[in-house]
């Protein structure tokens, strides 16, 4: 198996036994540039990933669940600010 990865990188375009032509068209395909990726062994892939482990990174759902909750507790902070200006009691 080869990978297509964006290059000095762990992040894969194209894992596949596809031929490398066809690997970097689906690159292409992506919206990267010829010059952007490279095919590499799995064993080197495993290495890169040995060297540079994954951190554990959230899905983009969870990074926006995550703003989502933020941005809820600045509203709740700013109403309570804004009725204490204005005299309420919230």
């Amino acid at each position: 198996m080869l990978y297509c990865v964006a290059i000095n990188t762990t992040k894969i375009v194209d894992g596949s036994d596809n031929p490398e032509e066809v690997m970097i068209e689906n690159a292409i395909n992506s919206g990267y540039k010829k010059e952007e990726v490279e095919i590499i062994t799995e064993e080197e892939y495993k290495l890169r990933i040995e060297q540079n482990p994954i951190v554990n990174e959230k899905t983009p759902i969870e990074i926006l669940q995550n703003e989502n909750e933020q941005l809820k507790q600045s509203i709740a902070e700013l109403t309570v600010l804004v009725s204490n200006m204005i005299g309420g009691t919230n």
